[in-house]
């Protein structure tokens, strides 16, 4: 929390900025959005050799901390940007220097909690211009009946709705009269080129929340700065398009479309109750005594393994320093970004792209449940994290575990041979499938993200993210399953979108010593009638990264070999890793919809380490 202060006061200093929770209850939107503010502040990674230094010593005051601070420059209309510095060290506050490392164009600014307030504000005034045709056609109403006070305009609807009146009908699962809205990420589009576009759908506050929608959707035009001249591009209204509330209500009023009652629907009858979850410190089970296993601050060291760990609001848990048996593996894996595209005919959904690193991986971590997340008996480990825009700490006690499990084949050996031609030989050996696994899970809107690093006894290390929750629904309009399966249950007139999560993993290899070759392993069958082989194989060493992006050809398999430097380029292959995307699949979209995450398009790029790299 100093750290953080002291990035505060150096950028005030120098270009005049603020945080949001430094306005007053009553500043009104243009006032908190138009001025300069801190959007986020994570700690930058150590250079490498900073970090190789460090795992010799093990000595945190020779690491120099640099902040990465994100600035929204709103206050001055001819420099509207978005710009990232470096500011540190901060372990040396006598020779903190601030330094620009990247600029966006202010158009694609990042989503903030004021502006997930202003939206709020603007749909309601919206809603309550149709407010007769969403109660008499879902029989609910939004949440809100007034907007907050800074809405800079006196608002002269009436003081309560349907959903207040009928407060007294809700569950401790939500209330089904009552509207809250869904966004899709705002986005910059071929179509709208100089428009940011939000899109907004209803849900009945009712939990799971994003499985009760309606098919009321709003497309919001949140170019401006100022939120009451944010406009309407489109409202979608049970499968039609139309420009404005008013002509909604005219087409309705003409008869041209008669709306379809939708009531609320219970998905999940009689299976939800509510249990007393509060437990003394005295019942809670004792952490498992793991052997071999040391654990101090972020040093976790495990048979044969060593391995360092880090968190960052961004991107969550990190790992430095990986050796085994002694041998350096891996300088760092980072979960760089992760994206989740859907499609669908609503327009909610076929503009749904999530880039999740706007939110925060880090940043919405949860606490983890012992005897659910993890092993009852399992080592929880607390997280400190600092809120950007409130200046506000929170600790998640129990935000990374660690526990022992079998690996695959379930409780038997990694690695075993038995001398079965000649057993008076004696001649037998096993290596045990016990591994290590470092787990911490994040909770991104429906989707739950369990992140697992395994170490293995045999000197594997495998990373998983296991996407868990509840599945994304939409109105069904039509009965077909062109864009995803349709709900078992009719009455509920709803279909699950077809959609993929994809990840961007960052790993630094070091085999053995920093500098290595990358090498690529091609496997044929027989090419010929006339070949006398089954199988053959090519080794390639690739000179140039342009060679290195590669678009899996799923017919040919091949292998992916970081390998000492050193080696002749056809000599054996003596000290090499390879490396396996497990979770690969053929890049489904055209490159011009996937701009904002066109790192799809390959399984698997390989770059030289550059020592100003700050990502």
């Amino acid at each position: 929390m100093e750290e953080f202060q002291i990035v505060e006061r150096m950028l005030n200093a120098r270009f005049n900025i603020t945080v949001h929770s430094a306005f007053k209850e009553y500043s009104l939107y243009h006032e908190i959005l138009g001025s300069n503010y801190l959007y986020s502040v994570t700690l930058m990674n150590p250079s490498k050799a900073d970090r190789l230094q460090y795992f010799q010593t093990h000595d945190y005051r020779q690491l120099p901390r640099i902040a990465k601070a994100i600035v929204v420059y709103g206050g001055d209309t001819q420099k509207l940007k978005i710009t990232t510095f470096s500011v540190g060290p901060l372990n040396s506050p006598d020779k903190v220097q601030i330094t620009e490392i990247a600029e966006v164009p202010f158009l694609r600014r990042p989503f903030t909690n004021t502006e997930l307030e202003a939206v709020d504000d603007f749909l309601l005034i919206q809603c309550a211009k149709m407010a007769q045709i969403i109660e008499s056609t879902y029989e609910a109403s939004y949440h809100r009946a007034k907007p907050s006070k800074r809405w800079p305009y006196h608002y002269y609807g009436p003081s309560t709705n349907f959903c207040l009146q009928h407060s007294k009908n809700a569950s401790g699962l939500g209330n089904p009269h009552c509207l809250k809205f869904m966004f899709a990420s705002p986005m910059v589009t071929v179509h709208f080129p100089k428009t940011r576009v939000l899109w907004a759908r209803l849900n009945r506050d009712v939990s799971p929340f994003n499985q009760y929608p309606i098919d009321l959707h709003f497309g919001i035009n949140t170019t401006q700065i100022d939120p009451t001249k944010w406009t309407l591009l489109q409202i979608w209204f049970q499968g039609r398009e139309f420009p404005s509330v008013a002509e909604l209500k005219r087409q309705i009023m003409d008869k041209r479309i008669i709306p379809i009652k939708r009531p609320f629907r219970d998905m999940y009858p009689n299976q939800f109750k509510k249990f007393n979850t509060g437990s003394s410190e005295n019942s809670s089970p004792v952490p498992k005594r793991i052997e071999n296993l040391q654990i101090e601050k972020r040093f976790v060291k495990y048979r044969n393994w060593k391995l360092h760990l880090a968190f960052r609001h961004d991107t969550g848990l990190q790992f430095h320093g990986a050796h085994f048996a002694g041998k350096l593996l891996l300088s760092e894996l980072i979960l760089d970004e992760t994206t989740t595209v859907y499609s669908g005919k609503s327009p909610f959904v076929k503009n749904m792209i999530s880039l999740e690193s706007q939110f925060g991986v880090g940043r919405m971590i949860s606490e983890l449940s012992a005897g659910i997340d993890c092993p009852s008996d399992a080592i929880f480990l607390p997280l400190r994290l600092v809120e950007a825009d409130i200046l506000q700490e929170r600790v998640v006690k129990q935000g990374v575990c660690v526990f022992e499990r079998t690996a695959m084949p379930i409780e038997g050996p990694s690695r075993r041979h038995f001398e079965f031609f000649s057993p008076e030989s004696g001649f037998a050996f096993g290596l045990p499938s016990r591994s290590l696994v470092i787990r911490s899970i994040t909770s991104l809107f429906n989707y739950d993200y369990i992140f697992d690093l395994v170490l293995d006894p045999s000197g594997g290390l495998h990373y998983s993210v296991t996407p868990t929750g509840y599945i994304h629904v939409d109105i069904d309009l039509d009965g077909s399953m062109q864009f995803g399966f349709l709900s078992a249950t009719t009455e509920t007139q709803l279909f699950y979108p077809i959609h993929s999560h994809l990840f961007l993993i960052k790993v630094d290899l070091d085999v053995i010593q920093t500098s290595n070759n990358f090498k690529i392993v091609r496997v044929f069958g027989d090419r010929s009638e006339n070949s006398d082989y089954m199988m053959e194989l090519m080794v390639e060493q690739v000179q140039f990264e342009g060679q290195a992006r590669i678009k899996y050809n799923f017919t040919r398999p091949k292998q992916f070999l970081f390998c000492e430097k050193g080696q002749l380029p056809k000599g054996p292959l003596s000290r090499c890793l390879e490396v396996r995307n497990k979770g690969m699949v053929y890049p489904l979209y055209q490159a011009l919809r996937s701009r904002s995450f066109s790192w799809i398009e390959q399984v698997l790029f390989v770059a030289f380490h550059a020592s100003i790299e700050t990502k």
